[in-house]
């Protein structure tokens, strides 16, 4: 039997795994050593002039050409703190868009240069059929057209942005809204509808339809509505809309309402202008097939919610139309038309007044048939402190759910 030299065996032994290692030896074909892994992209540029689709990789010196290229190319899940990052320029079908712009993974929508004029700066232009809001509400295929849609399930901010179609042909009976909201939506400093042509009838800003929506310092207009919301059928949450803001930097513009829902909106309402001849705030949309509405509050200014200061001023008819049984309006610290329904000459309200069923006027109307339903309006209202008890369960409406007629989705 050959013996091997112990000491000399162990030395050689060493040495082998060491020159092994060194030349990055490999154990049943898997390196021992596992390769550096490659940094994860998180911000996608994009730029209508400089960039392009086919050789462009999103980098900033390699920028995309079109918005439709970088949300293609976003993974699913996308990493956190994804951004695409959008240069000031007319972002149409001819820049290879293809519309609706369907956002339908969590990331940020940030333009550039907003503020001077959607000439300047980035400009979302052009609509196409969201068949998912169709499918959701009901509707028949193409009676509803958007330029931006935010997916169900999907959680988006957006910010200095132009967004609305300069070109637009809508059949009768079809709709049409700049900004689709679907799943849950921040937004800062955007302009929605800008362009659109204003004449056309089913045209409004943003939809917001079974979720939520926050937006500030948007000038939102459309000639059937600013903004509008409405419950679907089997959502998972009541939708809510918060508008806020500084003052003269958030305007709605509108010929029917500034805001339009089906009743069953939560709304809060501050610094905000109402422009247009329309109503601030109407509960006048029609529900969905199928769907049952119970009142949300709403909250053009409270104690404990809005600030207020809202100007509502110069509706054709009137400034806040109720016409929902149960459904219940604050509004203190607002700016309203002047010398009627006892507001003083600067058109505010220096005492609380409670509006209530069967009132009209350019102020406040209330339906003579919506039983429960109220109008608070006064001056501002200090906060009260939160109360230290354990709060008691809250009580059942008292109001019948309103079944709602069938009707053409927005």
């Amino acid at each position: 039997m050959l013996k091997r030299p112990g000491s000399l065996w162990i030395v050689c032994a060493v040495a082998a795994g060491l020159l092994a290692l060194a030349a990055g030896c490999t154990h049943r074909g898997k390196p021992l050593i596992p390769p550096t892994a490659a940094p994860v992209q998180t911000t996608y540029y994009v730029d209508a002039a400089k960039g392009s689709d086919s050789s462009g990789n999103g980098t900033q010196s390699a920028p995309y050409k079109s918005i439709t290229k970088a949300l293609a190319v976003l993974p699913s899940p996308a990493p956190v703190g994804a951004t695409i990052d959008i240069a000031p320029g007319d972002y149409d079908a001819a820049n290879g868009e293809k519309f609706p712009l369907v956002v339908a993974r969590d990331v940020t929508l940030s333009g550039s240069a907003y503020g001077s004029s959607p000439a300047s700066g980035t400009l979302i232009d052009g609509a196409g059929e969201d068949a998912a809001y169709e499918k959701a509400a009901g509707a028949a295929s193409g009676t509803h057209l958007a330029s931006v849609v935010v997916a169900a399930g999907a959680t988006v901010a957006l910010s200095n942005l132009y967004v609305g179609a300069s070109k637009l042909a809508l059949r009768r009976g079809a709709s049409y809204a700049a900004l689709d909201v679907l799943g849950a939506t921040d937004v800062s400093a955007a302009s929605f509808n800008m362009g659109t042509p204003p004449t056309l009838d089913g045209v409004g800003g943003i939809l917001v339809a079974g979720s939520t929506l926050s937006c500030a310092n948007c000038v939102i207009d459309g000639k059937g509505f600013a903004v509008a919301g409405e419950s679907l059928a089997n959502q998972s949450a009541a939708p809510s809309i918060g508008l806020s803001g500084q003052a003269g930097q958030s305007m709605l513009v509108s010929k029917t309402a500034g805001v339009l829902t089906d009743g069953s909106v939560a709304l809060t309402v501050s610094a905000q202008t109402f422009q247009g001849g329309g109503a601030a705030y109407a509960d006048t949309l029609v529900p969905l097939r199928g769907v049952s509405v119970t009142p949300a509050s709403v909250d053009f200014g409270s104690a404990s919610g809005s600030a207020g200061g809202n100007i509502l001023l110069g509706a054709a008819a009137t400034e806040i139309d109720l016409t929902r049984a149960g459904a219940n309006v604050t509004a203190f610290n607002d700016t309203w038309n002047p010398n009627v329904q006892n507001a003083n000459a600067s058109g505010q309200y220096q005492t609380q007044y409670t509006f209530g069923p069967g009132t009209a006027g350019r102020n406040v109307t209330v339906a003579k048939g919506a039983r429960g339903a109220s109008v608070v309006v006064g001056p501002y209202v200090a906060p009260t402190s939160s109360p230290t008890a354990s709060p008691t369960a809250s009580a059942s409406p008292t109001a019948s759910p309103t079944s709602g007629a069938a009707r053409a989705p927005l």
